[in-house]
Order: structure tokens, then sequence, then C-alpha cells
């Protein structure tokens, strides 16, 4: 199943790259197959667990598809710019379907954290300027490839760690 959601985030990420766009196509393939992965679980742990586990990451797909689309709503009243497309939050719902809910968190911040470093130093080179527009699925597909392949909690640790250290 991993290979199946490589090729998704990285076509993904290859065509918002491209049209800044992301296609609802993939999106709703990406929900099929995490479903289908979800479902699998009945077959190999405990019927409670695979419940439990349902259960959280439609609950994690959900949460986090509302909590960026209020994001994406007060940002554009706030500066007249769509800073987080809806297709981004399609994207981390689908996502949010993957790698549950501590994932999905795991890898929005991630994303932000990469994208701003990104952003930085494309400012700092003059390679863009304020309010210019960046594909941020990139960004994202990054973060929910580096959860699914060394787990929530590693990522939580270490991003704990990082601002932590930033604190003091």
């Amino acid at each position: 199943m991993g290979a199946i959601l490589y090729i998704l985030l990285a076509y993904i990420t290859e065509f918002d790259r491209r049209s800044l766009e992301i296609p609802n196509g993939t999106i709703i393939l990406g929900f099929i197959f995490g479903i289908l992965l979800l479902t699998l679980n009945f077959y190999f742990i405990d019927n409670k667990l695979a419940i439990e586990t349902l259960k959280s990451h439609l609950i994690a797909s959900l949460s986090i598809f509302l909590i960026t689309l209020i994001l994406n709503i007060t940002g554009e009243c706030l500066t007249g710019v769509t800073l987080l497309g809806i297709g981004d939050s399609k994207l981390l719902s689908m996502g949010g379907l993957w790698i549950g809910i501590k994932g999905i968190y795991s890898a929005l911040g991630l994303a932000f954290l990469i994208a701003g470093v990104y952003s930085l130093i494309s400012r700092l080179s003059g390679r863009l300027k304020l309010f210019d527009v960046i594909p941020f699925a990139p960004f994202i597909n990054g973060g929910i490839w580096i959860v699914w392949l060394v787990g929530p909690n590693f990522v939580w640790q270490k991003l704990q760690t990082l601002f932590g250290a930033l604190m003091v």
C-alpha cells in the first residue's frame, strides 16, 4: 500500500507544481485506497482495534479538512488572498485517512515548517515576492510521506524538540 500512496503523492505533487491545482480524481482514488487499507485491518487485527482505527482515521480526515477550511476562509478574509486552497484541504483530508490524527497534524506541521523555510530563502534571494503563490501540495505530500515512513510519534517528538528549543 505504501507504493500506492507514494505514486498518488508524487502525481499530485507534480500536478500541483505545474498547475497550482490538485486533481479531484486523484484525491478520490486516495480516499478509495485509504478506505481499502483500513478495511484490510479487519482481516489482520482484532475487530475492536480495527473499528477504533477506522473511527480515528475518519475523525482525522474530517477534522483536518474542517480546520484547514477555516484557515482558508480566515486567511482570505484577512488578506484578500487565498493562502490555503480547497485542494490542499482535500489533500490533507485524504492524508488523514491514511496516517491518522497524530500523523496528519505532524505532516501539516512539517509542511508548514518546510514551506516556511523555502519561502524565507526564496524571499531573501529575490525569487519570491510577498504573497506570490507557491504550490503547497509538495510540502504537504512530503510531510505525509515522512510520517508514513517513520511514524507520527517520531515526527511529533522531533517537532516538539525543535519548537521547544526555539522557545528557550
